[in-house]
């Protein structure tokens, strides 16, 4: 939006600086409604654009957030920017490179100038896909125009020396600004700092969670979906529930053996999903009870059979409807009943943009696999309940969910694993056997 539209009868605004915009303000107000109410008007005013510049910048000028202090180190006259990506990663990754370079961009005052786009083919991902990527997520919300008529100097940098190389450029601009002032041009300098190949990172991703949503938001009004990918008709009634689930394998057995136990943290045995479906199905027809109660399971999971055959982390093959039968033995024969004829189990897109839209707006309840695509999820998507496993590398988070409104973290129990076909000889492996939900929590969220 623009500022000015909130000012009833400007219809010849000032040029685009801060300054000349708010006498211009003042002036205006001055003369409609004397100068104690211009000036209380202009305050709120003042407060309000800076509030909302602080977490909106990409659709007034500059999406980049800015901080105050650094707002006042800018010399006038000179116009940074930050630009990059990362196309060699899966969409997960991918956005966590894109977070990395709004927490830079964020930290150094500068302006964004990236999209979000992957190409790595060991994703499925071409050219093609890569512009649907772009225009499905945040398309140029992120790419702010160069000043017109200016030329723009590039200079490659890296996270590691991106200050010094901001601080460098902020001095040797300003020494020229006031050259030309004092010859009076009026020109803007323009830097571009670039990065390619930028690495994932999760940090500040809790602050950026109120852009990221509302940018994601406002990108699904200004785009028509079913132009890049087929949406699915997916009933969404009180008696449809729609369950998405996913299981992390495709390539992670590969980094496994390539990597060791740095990879395994992200390894879960079907054990977890099963014993928290079982939960989960219980309850629903138990405190639905209601025979025309339909569950549609979606499993997400690479290298699937049919509709609900997955791998288990020995690379035996579990058919999860069939398990959940012998898991729901113990259940009273009436909910046994309606689980059997009411639980439907479906394969999930192969298409990852066509999961991740299914997921997001088709799913009541998402059961979160530990995977930086789930992650992605929970950070964008708004509408499903999402329930997460912590993983735990050192004892450390590297997917939080702690800060996500609408998900709730599993209660978890871990055994041991050996895993020899992974080329783990070292003894066995720590890894999640079952997951259990809070009720209360869930009762809440689902109430909402």
């Amino acid at each position: 939006f623009n500022s000015t539209s909130y000012i009833v009868g400007w219809d010849n605004p000032p040029s685009n600086d801060t300054e000349g915009r708010l006498i211009a303000m003042t002036q205006h107000l001055t003369s409609r409604y004397g100068f104690i109410i211009a000036v209380l008007i202009l305050m709120s005013m003042v407060t309000t654009i800076s509030i909302l510049s602080h977490y909106f910048n990409a659709f007034i000028e500059d999406p980049a957030p800015r901080s105050d202090a650094d707002t006042r180190s800018m010399p006038p006259g000179i116009q940074l920017y930050l630009e990059g990506g990362n196309t060699n990663s899966g969409l997960g990754h991918n956005f966590m490179a894109l977070n990395h370079l709004v927490t830079m961009a964020h930290q150094h005052n500068l302006s964004t100038r990236f999209v979000m786009r992957t190409t790595d083919k060991k994703h499925g991902f071409n050219e093609r896909k890569a512009m649907q990527i772009k225009r499905y997520f945040f398309d140029d919300l992120f790419m702010n125009p160069l000043p017109d008529g200016e030329t723009c100097v590039r200079i490659k940098s890296s996270p590691e020396s991106l200050a010094d190389d901001v601080d460098r450029v902020k001095r040797e601009s300003a020494v020229v600004v006031r050259v030309e002032q004092q010859q009076q041009l009026n020109r803007s300098i323009c830097t571009i700092f670039t990065m390619n190949h930028v690495k994932p990172n999760s940090n500040q991703m809790e602050q950026h969670l109120p852009l990221y949503r509302h940018l994601f938001e406002l990108n699904d009004k200004n785009i028509t979906r079913r132009s890049i990918i087929h949406r699915k008709a997916t009933a969404s009634t009180a008696n449809v529930i729609n369950i998405a689930v996913h299981i992390r394998r495709g390539d992670l057995f590969q980094f496994i053996s390539k990597w060791g136990n740095l990879a395994t943290n992200r390894l879960v045995p079907v054990s977890a999903y099963t014993s928290l479906l079982k939960q989960l199905l219980t309850k629903l027809f138990v405190s639905g009870d209601d025979v025309n109660r339909k569950i549609r399971v979606t499993v997400h999971c690479e290298g699937m059979i049919g509709n609900a055959t997955v791998s288990d982390v020995d690379g035996t093959m579990i058919d999860l409807q069939q398990e959940m039968i012998g898991l729901l033995d113990n259940n009273s024969n009436h909910t046994k009943s309606m689980i059997h004829n009411n639980v439907a189990f479906l394969a999930g897109d192969e298409d990852p943009l066509q999961a991740f839209d299914d997921i997001c707006y088709s799913s009541n309840i998402f059961i979160a696999g530990v995977s930086s695509f789930s992650h992605l999820v929970g950070v964008l998507c708004p509408k499903p309940i999402i329930l997460a496993m912590q993983d735990l590398l050192d004892n450390t988070a590297k997917y939080s969910y702690d800060y996500i409104p609408n998900a709730i973290m599993l209660d978890v129990t871990r055994g041991n694993y050996s895993l020899p076909h992974l080329g783990l000889d070292s003894g066995d492996v720590e890894l999640i056997n079952g997951a259990t939900v809070n009720e209360t929590q869930f009762e809440l969220l689902w109430n909402e």
